[in-house]
C-alpha cells in the first residue's frame, strides 16, 4: 500500500484504539500499553463468545469509565500508595 486514506482506518479500529487508551489510562505511557495488552488478550479469553466480543468491549469500557476513570493504571498507583512506596 502506497497511500493512506480514510477507508483504511475504519470505525472498528478507532473504537479498538480508544478502548485500549481508556482501559489502560490516559495521561501515562504505561496505561495505554497495559490497555493494549488487556484488549489483545481478551479475545483469546472470549473465543466461545465470538458473537458478543463487541458487547464485551463496550461493557468493559463502560465499567472502566464509571468506576476507574483513570484506567487500570490507577489500580497500580493505588497499590503503590497503599504500600507507602509512592510520593
Amino acid at each position: 500500500m502506497t497511500f493512506v486514506s480514510p477507508e483504511i482506518i475504519g470505525i472498528g479500529l478507532v473504537t479498538l484504539l480508544f478502548t485500549m487508551v481508556f482501559v489502560g489510562g490516559i495521561g501515562t505511557t504505561a496505561g495505554p500499553v497495559l490497555g493494549a495488552i488487556v484488549i489483545n488478550v481478551l479475545p483469546a479469553m472470549l473465543t466461545r463468545f465470538q458473537d458478543y466480543r463487541q458487547l464485551a468491549y463496550g461493557v468493559m469500557l463502560l465499567v472502566v469509565v464509571m468506576f476507574m476513570p483513570r484506567g487500570l493504571q490507577s489500580l497500580a498507583s493505588l497499590r503503590l500508595t497503599a504500600k507507602g512506596l509512592s510520593r
